[in-house]
């Protein structure tokens, strides 16, 4: 097996020779899908609260989007394991582009908002979901897959550090329908090159190297610990996350901040969260993977506390952006890169599309708890803080992963692919 791995296994440079177009896919794509769509669904919750009435607890379940994504996620992890990502992303891409216009459209209708809600979730949602994205990069790179996981599923954040100052102006000038007809177009531009780059990839590329490199099943996967205190470690450290990416628009209004400012508080969030996504993959590539998981959800309590303060001037603010969007990135690359690590390629798309569904629970109450939350006592402040204590409980289940995840055989046969690689 050795001798094998060595000869389908890429060196380094290899890597991202060989894998850039999957890579630039990979960013292009998570800022035309799910992830984007819950990054700006904030910015119409107070326009949307002042044209029909609704309470910000009915607008935040939104959050539910996420969460319906999520439960679709272990049947399309067989199915991009068995079909390829091409055509998911070329059908996702559309049908959020069509999703935007209808709600540009929409009436003041409740029911109508929570169907479109629903269709993101169940069908828009998981045809653009991170798993699709995922997959490539964990088959095209190994030695550097902390770091390229890091850089893909950035992509999001790096498309919103310029939409999201143009998404505010747009709104606060022409209204919420014209901000969503904004996000239409761009959608098909950006998930259509994606689409184009990952054109070849009907199978993983790299079938050699995954049949090489032995993993564990699901049913195998479930009966170890490291698996049970991965998903305690990811669902409490998603309440946070959930509730801030859903209302930190708002949450920034409510202290005090402008309309044109607050998007710029928000693209300073997107920065934040580039930088600690991509610092953190290569510290994965570097150091112990629970520490440096422990260390990501640590790092934005500090942010939580600030925020639940009943005052903070504009320097401290940027200082919990910088704080929260550091930790939120960080966090992005667990599910992905632990699931990769502990478990192998075997069953990859599935293992990761159950611990992605914990992901989506938990970011879901997280963005519906804070709004009713703020409907009850009129502020943040309580969610800010449970949500903070939950976080501290995840980094230390984070620890529990164990320093080389030797409870699994298949933990130490990728062990052994990993040894062969550097001797190659």
């Amino acid at each position: 097996m050795t001798e094998a791995w060595c000869e389908a296994a890429p060196a380094p440079r290899a890597e991202w020779r060989d894998g850039w177009r999957v890579l630039l896919a990979s960013v292009l794509g998570m800022g035309s899908g799910i992830s984007m769509f819950v990054g700006v669904i904030g910015f119409f919750m107070k326009p949307l609260q002042a044209e029909f009435g609704w309470g910000r607890g009915e607008l935040a379940l939104v959050a539910f989007a996420p969460l319906l994504t999520s439960m679709m996620l272990p049947l399309f992890g067989i199915l991009v394991d068995r079909y390829g990502v091409a055509r998911f992303v070329a059908l996702g891409t559309m049908l959020f582009a069509l999703s935007y216009v209808v709600l540009s459209a929409m009436p003041d209708a409740l029911w109508i908002y929570l169907g479109l809600i629903a269709f993101i979730g169940l069908i828009a949602g998981p045809l653009s979901s991170p798993l699709v994205f995922t997959r490539p990069l964990i088959v095209s790179f190994e030695r550097w897959r902390g770091t390229a996981v890091s850089i893909g599923m950035s992509g999001g954040y790096v498309l919103s550090v310029v939409v999201f100052p143009i998404l505010a102006a747009t709104i606060a000038a022409w209204g919420w329908r014209a901000g969503f007809l904004l996000l239409a177009p761009l959608t098909l531009v950006t998930g259509g090159v994606a689409a184009f780059l990952l054109r070849d990839d009907g199978r993983p590329a790299t079938t050699g190297a995954m049949e090489a490199a032995e993993g564990a099943t699901l049913h195998e996967a479930i009966r170890s610990r490291p698996f049970w205190l991965l998903l305690a470690a990811i669902i409490l450290g998603t309440v946070s996350a959930g509730g801030i990416v859903g209302h930190l628009q708002p949450l920034l209004s409510d202290k005090g901040v402008g309309a044109a400012e607050v998007g710029l508080y928000a693209s300073f969030f997107s920065a934040s969260v580039i930088g600690g996504r991509l610092a953190t993959g290569v510290l994965l590539d570097r150091l112990w993977p629970g520490l440096v998981g422990c260390a990501s959800l640590i790092l934005p309590v500090a942010g939580l506390l600030i925020l639940a303060m009943p005052a903070s001037s504009a320097p401290v603010l940027i200082g919990s952006m910088a704080l929260l969007g550091f930790g939120q990135g960080a966090e992005g690359n667990l599910i992905g890169y632990f699931t990769a690590r502990l478990f192998g390629h075997r069953a990859f798309g599935v293992i990761y599309g159950v611990l992605g569904f914990g992901y989506g629970v938990a970011f879901s109450i997280g963005g519906v708890a804070f709004g009713y939350s703020f409907d009850l006592i009129n502020s943040y402040s309580a969610a800010l803080l449970v949500s903070g204590a939950m976080s501290v409980a995840g980094a230390f289940a984070m620890l529990g992963t164990g320093r080389h995840g030797d409870a699994l055989p298949a933990r130490r046969s990728d062990d052994r692919i990993a040894h062969s690689v550097h001797r190659c």
